[in-house]
């Protein structure tokens, strides 16, 4: 079996008859912030680095 990926993208995906509640506002909202993007390029925790990456704008 090969080895699995070292890093992987992410995207948040949800249904469109949810897209406007209250909670998948909060949860684009933070997914959206730019301080948790900064924080995945900059932590040093060895559980995130290398392994959660940037959210790319496409």
């Amino acid at each position: 079996m090969p080895e699995p990926p070292k890093t992987f993208a992410s995207r948040l995906i949800m249904a469109s008859d949810f897209t406007e509640t209250a909670d998948a506002q909060k949860l684009i909202e933070v997914f959206s912030d730019p301080r948790l993007q900064e924080y995945l390029e900059t932590t040093v925790n060895p559980l995130v680095q290398g392994v959660l990456t940037k959210v790319s704008d496409s």
